[in-house]
């Protein structure tokens, strides 16, 4: 196996954007907990983005993050933890992984 091929082989394939769907539009979103015991956990969502940027990195993680909260029929979620690392071998993107809970009023 070339060394070219092992490298390529081992990085994950990720969109260079991620659009928010509409139901993801209706997701909050934050980095605070939650201000009352009224919502019910829905379970955990991680949201992965890459880009040229953080920022754009962020904003498709942040989309993915709300996108996969909304097909869990979240209407809220509170980021827990996230991470920026250089993506891929030979290239200036960055990737950013956003992990946080679902959640739905009660």
């Amino acid at each position: 196996m070339s060394t070219a091929f092992a490298l390529t082989a081992c990085t994950e394939e990720l969109p260079s954007s991620i659009a928010l769907s509409s139901q993801g539009e209706q997701i909050e979103i934050s980095y605070d907990p939650l201000p009352s015991n009224d919502y019910a956990d829905l379970g955990d969502v991680v949201g992965v983005g890459v880009g040229p940027s953080n920022s754009e990195a962020e904003q498709n993680a942040r989309n993915d993050l709300r996108n996969r909260a909304a097909q869990l029929g979240g209407t809220y979620v509170h980021v827990s933890d996230t991470q920026q690392t250089a993506y891929g071998y030979f290239s200036a993107k960055v990737k950013v992984v956003l992990r946080g809970s679902a959640f739905k009023a009660k």
